[in-house]
């Protein structure tokens, strides 16, 4: 999977108590959460016509968005550090047997259980929730804790397993819900009262972080079993990425400065960068730094430092901005979307390169 952002910080009072960062998939799309649905569901059908073309889109359409729609309504309200889907564009790439579907009937009730073979929607998700570690006296590890906890939670039809993805320890589950949508409506589907309910099958990655107290979940869900794998794969991945902390400790810990080419140190604030630079709409930038380089763009990129953090805007610009991870991973901000960066990483315009340095 490629990296293709860095998200922080859960809203709400979470985020009084830890920050997260994690890398999501190049290809998610947003849920649009913070948007009205029916915005977001004109956004996913133009995604749609993208991933399908035109005519296929047409076909499935109705589905697709009835499966969106119901994703989406699971997440709203969510405790959640973020969300996002993943459109699987044919049956070959999510290992789909294409089974006939029988057509909607007249109560509205969709056909089958999936998006179309076509179309498989894997929804994601990554909460954080407190946890505390057993103690001492308690003769288990909290990894073995938190299994036995999932397993009475959850009962024998759920597999569960334990995980570790570098050292962070952790618990992966993969069960079937059901949720009742009978008499219910999402958009312009209509459930009849004796509709049965949906059936979704749930990857979940509950990752320990004891020494922040903390419990950081990873969640794949599918309504189509046959993409069960690609599920479990997708959650993998970002568990993999996944890294959380008290945010009592990041004033100290992640205490960082920007160092330009030319040796500079940028202060706190916000810097607009870019070949001719300027504020772009309302926000309120602190400076200007000018890049001569034809391969950046007028107006490319801002960069906030503030509190020992620094962040990475990229404001649509023709090339792109990078993020070289200390760790040699390459992220690409996605355009409009603050990017976290840490000690040790570097920030690339083109062949302009920022170095963000630990300020101790």
């Amino acid at each position: 999977m490629s990296a293709s952002r860095t998200v922080a910080a859960p809203d709400g009072a979470a985020a009084d108590r830890w920050e997260v960062l994690l890398a999501t998939p190049a290809d998610v799309g947003d849920f649009g959460l913070h948007q009205d649905v029916e915005v977001a569901a004109a956004t996913f059908r133009r995604r749609l016509a993208e991933t399908l073309g035109p005519e296929r889109a047409a076909e499935v359409g109705p589905e697709a968005e009835h499966q969106f729609r119901q994703a989406r309504a699971g997440l709203v309200g969510a405790p959640l550090v973020w969300s996002g889907f993943v459109l699987v564009g044919t049956a070959a790439a999510a290992g789909v047997d294409r089974p006939e579907q029988p057509a909607a009937g007249s109560d509205g009730e969709p056909a089958g259980d999936a998006v179309g073979a076509d179309a498989v929607l894997i929804s994601l998700s990554v909460g954080v929730q407190e946890f505390a570690p057993p103690p001492a006296s308690v003769p288990v590890d909290a990894q073995t804790l938190l299994s036995r906890a999932l397993t009475v939670q959850h009962g024998p039809d759920a597999r569960i397993h334990l995980v570790t993805y570098g050292d962070v320890a952790g618990v992966a589950t993969v069960r079937a819900v059901e949720h009742d949508v009978a008499g219910t409506s999402l958009g312009a589907v209509e459930f009849a009262p004796d509709s049965p309910p949906a059936h979704y099958l749930l990857v979940e990655i509950a990752l320990l972080f004891p020494d922040a107290g903390a419990i950081a979940t990873v969640t794949a869900a599918t309504p189509n079993g046959a993409a069960l794998d690609e599920a479990a794969l997708l959650a993998g991945s970002i568990a993999h990425t996944v890294r959380l902390r008290s945010a009592d400790a990041t004033g100290a810990e992640a205490a960082v400065r920007a160092v330009l080419p030319d040796g500079r140190t940028l202060p706190d604030g916000v810097t607009v960068l870019g070949r001719s630079p300027h504020a772009p709409g309302s926000v309120r930038v602190d400076r200007a730094v000018t890049v001569p380089d034809p391969a950046v763009s007028r107006t490319h990129a801002l960069l906030h430092l503030a509190a020992g953090r620094a962040r990475v805007t990229d404001l649509g610009s023709t090339n792109g901005t990078t993020v070289r991870r200390a760790g040699g991973q390459t992220v690409h901000a996605a355009p409009g979307t603050e990017l976290e960066v840490a000690a040790g990483d570097e920030i690339r315009l083109a062949e302009y390169v920022i170095r963000i340095v630990s300020a101790r």
